[in-house]
């Protein structure tokens, strides 16, 4: 309660708070077995609608302890991070992470240190190593890949591995839907099957990892394209070879690759009218001024860039195909 007293949640909403919040009644039924009822000295009401508002209050304040790195929180995940120049910044990150630890504590919030680990992004061979710990502890390095929040994170952010993960287990998804669907001879059911099971895993997050190059592009296709020869196969509908453009049309059923454009487009539209509160993006977004009337009508300035990484960074990326797609309009 002193936490929203101190971002100034007053009378009488506070009291109604303490309210809420104090002497609750909890227990854990497993079939027809109860435990003991129990009241829990912290924590938020499992289940109701404010406790992820209550909960995002109470840990908000994390960011105010730090010095140096910078803090991301989702829920109760948060990263610490900061860019490693020297030994001396090693050092400055350790000091921010045994800060943050320390707030945590004082607000009864323990890490749970099996679920800490440490992750180098670079683009080199030759990293600065240190061991961070929390409270003599040292936490595990992940060399290679790290998966949060549904993405699979190597270690100079390419996302072919990610893609092969989820192509991968999109595909052990569609055979399991083939197996069960034998009996089904409508494209209503197999159509909807496809789209709420296998479709989402293929698209999920794209506007980070959107593929550019024709292999990994062709890989995610390849799911699609399995499951239309499928569908052909069951419902008796004739296709050329190599050729799903019938059955696709049948199904009505766009390309993964123009699902991922127009997502791209709609990502883009939405964070410069606001519909995505993100001021940190929207600071990458780089409109074009000309400095006198040329032929040029591209909404926005592509840096100059000696490399394709940079190219295919996700502003810069939402960027070029904005320029080159006739249809978008600021």
């Amino acid at each position: 309660m002193s936490t929203l007293d101190s971002i100034g949640i007053g009378e009488p909403l506070l009291s109604w708070l303490h309210s809420y919040i104090t002497n609750r009644i909890q227990w854990v039924t497993v079939d027809s077995t109860s435990s003991d009822h129990f009241t829990p000295s912290s924590g938020v009401p499992q289940g109701a609608v404010l406790s992820p508002l209550l909960f995002a209050l109470f840990v908000n304040s994390a960011t105010s302890v730090l010095q140096h790195a910078k803090l991301l929180i989702f829920a109760d995940d948060m990263k610490i991070f900061f860019r490693i120049k020297s030994i001396s910044d090693c050092h400055l990150l350790q000091n921010d992470l045994q800060r943050l630890v320390t707030w945590g504590e004082s607000l009864g919030l323990a890490l749970n240190i099996t679920k800490c680990s440490v992750m180098t992004f670079c683009r080199i061979n030759a990293v600065i190593k240190h061991t961070y710990s929390v409270n003599n502890t040292p936490l595990t390095t992940c060399n290679n890949y790290i998966k949060d929040l549904g993405f699979t994170l190597t270690r100079n952010l390419c996302p072919n591995m990610h893609i092969q993960l989820i192509c991968c287990k999109a595909l052990k998804l569609l055979g399991f839907i083939n197996r069960i669907s034998t009996d089904y001879h409508l494209i209503t059911p197999l159509k909807t099957l496809f789209c709420s099971l296998v479709r989402p895993i293929l698209e999920y997050g794209t506007i980070l990892w959107d593929p550019s190059t024709a292999s990994a592009r062709s890989m995610i296709e390849r799911v699609q394209r399995k499951f239309l020869r499928h569908a052909a196969f069951k419902l008796n509908i004739f296709c050329p070879p190599h050729d799903y453009t019938p059955i696709q049309r049948i199904f009505s059923l766009e390309s993964l690759a123009d699902r991922r454009h127009s997502a791209n487009l709609t990502f883009l539209s939405n964070l410069l009218s606001s519909k995505i509160d993100s001021p940190e993006s929207l600071s990458r977004v780089s409109f074009n001024v000309p400095s006198r009337r040329t032929r040029s009508s591209v909404p926005f300035n592509i840096p100059f860039s000696s490399s394709n990484y940079y190219l295919n960074s996700p502003i810069i990326r939402l960027m070029r195909i904005a320029n080159t797609d006739p249809s978008f309009s600021l």
